[in-house]
């Protein structure tokens, strides 16, 4: 998938501005309608598709947690676009490269990278968006001082 106007780095957004990164990330169509479907609060945690394995998606139930180490995911083939539906997290972000010919392809689509510092704090309330795309390390899940009950889909856009 090529990026409209060349666009790769990570997006701070909420659910009602995602349409707005349509442009850039037309698969994205998919998952501002799917978002509009009030099921989402309900459904089972698992893994649901929409278009193939072009978008899909995965319900995730879970308490945040403590930063015990700096081991950062990154994917290969995969945007992440991770919606908070309920709760808040922290979610690292840092700017240094990932080596994505570390990703073994019969594998998941993720790796980790041990990285020195933080780059950025993300702070992700409900209705909030992140976007990752490809190679760019993050940390999600983290606890902001005080452990939280949180519900997150994390839509899987085929870069």
């Amino acid at each position: 998938m090529q990026l409209a106007n060349g666009y790769n780095r990570m997006i701070i957004t909420t659910i009602d501005q995602l349409s707005n990164y349509i442009p850039q990330i037309p698969l994205l169509d998919l998952v501002c309608s799917e978002l509009k479907q009030s099921k989402l609060l309900s459904l089972d945690e698992g893994r649901y598709e929409l278009f193939g394995d072009s978008v899909f998606y995965m319900v995730n139930l879970y308490t945040s947690s403590e930063n015990n180490d700096m081991m950062y995911e990154f994917h290969k083939k995969y945007i992440d676009v991770q919606v908070m539906l309920s709760g808040s997290e922290v979610c690292l972000w840092s700017n240094t490269d990932a080596d994505l010919n570390t990703i073994d392809p019969s594998i998941k689509d993720i790796s980790f990278k041990y990285i020195e510092k933080e780059s950025a704090k993300l702070y992700l309330d409900t209705g909030n968006v992140a976007i990752f795309f490809p190679g760019e390390l993050h940390k999600p899940g983290l606890d902001s001082g005080y452990r939280k009950e949180n519900r997150k889909i994390v839509f899987k856009i085929k870069y």
